[in-house]
């Protein structure tokens, strides 16, 4: 994820991220999503396709939640974008339909 490691700082330009950086990152996509998805935030179907639209703000999410790892967890910024983040996900997640199975009982 090149965008949250240009959130944090970690990739100034269009550089190739250290592989260290970029699997820190990509290590944090799978509980990450699953917190998001326990806490009815967003449901992420496949954290290997990650739609364009959750993009940016799951992005913003991760560089929230990986920022200690790179000195920066007391960077309001930061924190700011994550909590950004999560509400443009939780957003787009009310805006989908939300299918239910109707049962029916016979008496």
């Amino acid at each position: 994820m090149h965008q949250t490691l240009r959130n944090l700082g970690a990739l100034p330009g269009s550089q190739v991220p250290p592989d260290d950086d970029f699997n820190l990152v990509n290590n944090l996509i799978e509980p990450v999503s699953a917190m998001l998805r326990e806490r009815d935030v967003y449901f992420l179907v496949d954290p290997d396709v990650i739609p364009d639209e959750a993009y940016l703000p799951l992005a913003h999410v991760l560089a929230a939640y990986s920022a200690s790892s790179f000195g920066q967890q007391s960077d309001d910024r930061i924190m700011a974008l994550g909590d950004i983040g999560e509400r443009h996900l939780q957003t787009m997640q009310s805006e989908q339909p939300h299918y239910t199975t109707l049962q029916i009982q016979a008496y």
